[in-house]
């Protein structure tokens, strides 16, 4: 009977709201009844639990460190069980049938658990299904939170600089961001379990959407030398993405055409134009326009 479990779990809470094994119990209870947003409620719950815990002061009488150790070592003993928590919770999040119900699910698991195994790969997901949900404000305002949280999250810096360098009204916000995840891979090292070639294809991605971020705020802000420049540091770090290396062709492309360095500006849209993206249309427009332009002058 799910209901009396949820109703003497939650008496329990009420009295010790601490309690790990009464916190799991509960997700496992709401696993077992397929109840996403009981596992969300008890499971964000089991995260409050490991939070308070963590910034609690050393009892009287007993040192800081000696109090540190004991908590790591509790910690420890207790990750097996967080770590089913937010598999769970993580597992239901991707059961949704809608992106933007998915992405607010997972929105949720990232303020339970923040520092979870699975942060790199919530933090994607989440502001892929803002995208492709067309909730672009929620989308910026995760990003920002995540940002404000951890200011040397790389993926998070670049996806603000990204996002914002399109958007005029804030360039220097967006600046900043690129600045910054330039900054951090400049020193990043590689995390433990990550195959050299996939952390050199992620890290370089990462670069390379900093570099033409920078390019297209040069670009708005005038600065078409500049621009060309960030996009042709771009250029071979995003090969492996096609949609984003076409992008960046694209925008170099565009540049050279307003800077009538038309010989150039041809060669990055031909090669913009060759693989199917949102990005080829677009840059035979340009070719086709800069053709009638080369013509319209001949004569």
């Amino acid at each position: 009977n799910y209901a009396k479990v949820y109703q003497y779990g939650e008496k329990a809470l009420a009295i010790d709201p601490n309690n790990l094994e009464v916190g799991v119990e509960l997700v496992r209870a709401a696993q077992l009844q397929n109840s996403t947003s009981r596992e969300y409620t008890y499971g964000v719950k089991v995260g409050e639990m490991v939070k308070r815990y963590k910034a609690q002061p050393p009892p009287a009488g007993v040192p800081a460190d000696q109090w540190e150790a004991e908590k790591q070592q509790n910690l420890a003993a207790a990750q097996p069980q967080v770590d089913w928590v937010a598999g769970v919770l993580y597992s239901a999040a991707g059961a949704q049938s809608t992106e933007a119900e998915r992405a607010a699910y997972l929105d949720r698991f990232m303020d339970a658990f923040p520092n979870s195994s699975y942060t790199e790969n919530v933090e994607i997901r989440i502001a892929q299904a803002y995208n492709r949900a067309g909730e672009t404000e929620k989308l910026l305002a995760f990003v920002e939170k995540r940002v404000a949280a951890n200011p040397n999250d790389i993926g998070m810096q670049v996806l603000l600089a990204d996002y914002l360098s399109g958007k005029g009204p804030d360039l220097e916000r967006a600046a900043a961001a690129a600045n910054k995840a330039i900054q951090l891979l400049s020193t990043a090292t590689k995390p433990a379990g990550v195959a050299d070639a996939k952390w050199e294809e992620q890290s370089n991605g990462q670069k390379g959407l900093a570099y033409s971020a920078l390019g297209q705020i040069y670009v708005d802000q005038k600065a078409n030398d500049k621009a060309v420049a960030a996009f042709e540091q771009a250029k071979p770090l995003l090969k492996d993405s096609t949609v984003n290396y076409a992008r960046n062709l694209y925008r170099l492309g565009s540049t050279l055409a307003q800077m009538k360095r038309n010989t150039e500006a041809r060669a990055a849209l031909e090669e913009a134009a060759k693989p199917d993206t949102p990005y080829r249309a677009m840059s035979q427009a340009l070719l086709r326009k800069l053709a009638t332009t080369s013509r319209a002058r001949s004569h």
